[in-house]
């Protein structure tokens, strides 16, 4: 009996410290230099990766630059083609000149914009043109896919668009939005990538970044970078639409750093710089929900950041408003 317990009491003292090793390894050689982590233990930090979508992120991407193969520079030096001199030289210099140098020149010959007392038009520049508004109807929803957060979960449960599509849940993050299982009307459970591969978008919003606003900048953009990276892996003629983070109200900014109008605003910047114009655009609704200094009204929600259900049906009056001026035809 005693040698079980002193065998068990052994194996607990291996098991421990084998976890403590990958923890240390963890904290100081991945995530304790991005910024995740930094205040737990070495025993803590294994078992907080299993929860934690961003540090599973960051060890994909580790994992996935440790197994890329690695070129190495070439140590020969640079060859240029040989060049030839000419071998001879010419002998004769010519010697004559024209018989006759004109002495005026006449008018025909003056380039235009050399010719004196001659107005010349000053540039002008083009009439400023409206927005290109298209005739949108619900039907221009009808192969528009939503991925978002919890607040396109309120999207989906009270103000639908069209036959769309919508891949969201509470909770999800740019990090872990192609690891879940998830089903609407029109598709049964599967994976992001999977319901990529199964069904042709001509339009893809993308609205997510509150759950994962607290974390290192740089983190957020490369899971930003990723996640637009695997939609356009396999749906490479959509135009993707990035759907800034609405505001949340005064009280919500105050409860945290990372709620605070300046964070907020400076990751909706750094989506923002994603979209290119035409193959990704970027929309921003706080144009039209934010109070003059920035904040979500307190009459349109309740905890701060999620809607009452009629700001969800005035939130998609505003989506279907602003397909009209994207310029996006029909699918």
């Amino acid at each position: 009996m005693q040698k079980q317990l002193l065998t068990l009491v052994c194996m607990l003292l291996i098991s421990a410290l084998l976890v403590a090793c990958i923890g240390a390894y963890l904290k100081i050689e991945i995530l304790s230099p991005i910024g995740l982590f930094r205040d737990k233990s070495w025993f803590e930090v294994p078992f907080a990766v299993l929860t934690d979508p961003a540090a599973r992120f960051a060890l994909k991407n580790q994992m996935n630059r440790e197994t890329e193969p690695q070129t190495e520079p070439s140590t020969e030096p640079a060859t240029l083609p040989p060049t030839e001199l000419p071998t001879e030289l010419p002998t004769e210099i010519p010697t004559e000149l024209p018989s006759e140098i004109p002495t005026e020149a006449s008018a025909d010959h003056i380039p235009d914009n050399h010719r004196p007392n001659e107005e010349i038009p000053l540039p002008t520049e083009p009439p400023p043109t409206d927005p290109a508004y298209i005739d949108v109807t619900e039907d221009w929803f009808d192969d528009v896919l939503f991925i978002g957060d919890s607040r396109t979960v309120g999207l989906r449960e009270y103000a639908r668009l069209g036959d769309a599509d919508y891949f969201c849940s509470v909770g999800m993050t740019v990090f872990d939005a192609t690891e879940q299982q998830l089903s609407d009307l029109n598709f049964s459970t599967t994976n992001l990538e999977g319901l990529l591969r199964s069904k042709r978008y001509s339009k893809i919003y993308i609205s997510l970044g509150l759950n994962e606003c607290g974390y290192p900048y740089d983190l957020l953009m490369e899971g930003y970078h990723s996640l637009l990276g695997t939609v356009r892996k396999h749906q490479p003629q959509t135009v993707i639409i990035l759907h800034g983070m609405i505001t949340v109200s005064r009280i919500k900014a105050a409860s945290e750093w990372y709620f605070s109008l300046e964070n907020l605003q400076k990751v909706n910047a750094g989506i923002r710089d994603f979209a290119d114009g035409n193959m990704v655009r970027y929309i921003d609704a706080n144009e039209h929900f934010a109070d003059e200094e920035g904040y979500l009204p307190s009459d349109l929600t309740a905890d701060g950041c999620h809607f009452y259900i009629s700001g969800y049906q005035e939130w998609a009056q505003w989506i279907y408003e602003n397909a009209k001026t994207l310029d996006i035809s029909f699918g």
